[in-house]
């Protein structure tokens, strides 16, 4: 692992979440589980499914260790910390709140960790202008009520990049998983196969955390992606989560 100065990195949030399983066609080069901020590959607590009333989204949050008799309690955290300490969709402003909220909420269990996620100070000026698109006058009216958002304001992670916070130190450095943004975390490299040319190309392996190492190489593996400017390198940091 290479060494990492957090002051070169600004603050993305903070995330509960699970090790996952690695894909099973990818298994030669990734290890049993792995962490992942992705939607495709990651098991990010969705938090922001306390909005929802539907079975299957409360069933799904049990699953992920927010049991269905402390939902309703969450759910009206979630809504009194709602702009102050939520970062939309599922992430929060500050580790005392992630861990507030696993401590008050969750069942805990040996796979649950917090992670926070930093942007290389190098990246903030084409992030923000990249995802100037990103404000909520790309939202419906239906959902600016609801999420109580402000018609053409950044909001989540494109709110916090802009603000330049620094990640709370005192972390373990796990490394680098170049991942697609938009509002959420959508892809990241291991479902975009990229650690395969990885490894071919830069005769490279994926870390014990199915992560990358360098900061050089995670930069590498973002540059093969010429259609995607979302696409970019975050570093993962985990915290202890009580």
């Amino acid at each position: 692992m290479d060494v990492v100065d957090l002051s070169d990195y600004v603050a993305g949030g903070y995330y509960i979440g699970a090790y996952t399983s690695r894909p099973d066609y990818k298994e030669s080069y990734l290890p049993e589980r792995i962490v992942s901020i992705s939607d495709c590959r990651g098991d990010i607590t969705k938090i922001s499914m306390l909005t929802l009333d539907e079975e299957i989204y409360s069933n799904h949050l049990a699953k992920q260790g927010l049991p269905k008799d402390k939902q309703n309690e969450a759910r009206n955290w979630y809504g009194n910390y709602w702009n102050k300490e939520i970062l939309f969709p599922d992430g929060f402003y500050s580790l005392s709140a992630a861990k507030q909220f696993a401590s008050s909420f969750m069942e805990l269990r040996e796979e649950h960790f917090i992670v926070g996620i930093g942007l290389h100070k190098s990246f903030v000026t084409d992030f923000v202008k990249e995802n100037d698109i990103l404000t909520s006058k790309h939202v419906s009216d239906e959902k600016i009520i609801k999420w109580q958002l402000q018609r053409g304001k950044p909001f989540g992670v494109n709110k916090m990049i802009r603000q330049q916070r620094p990640l709370e130190p005192n972390g373990e450095i796990l490394g680098f998983e170049p991942v697609d943004y938009f509002i959420g975390f959508v892809c990241g490299y291991v479902c975009n196969v990229d650690q395969f040319a990885m490894v071919e190309e830069l005769h490279t392996y994926p870390n014990r955390y199915g992560l990358i190492d360098s900061f050089e190489t995670a930069k590498i593996v973002r540059s093969w992606r010429k259609t995607d400017d979302t696409y970019y390198p975050w570093l993962i940091v985990q915290y202890p989560i009580t």
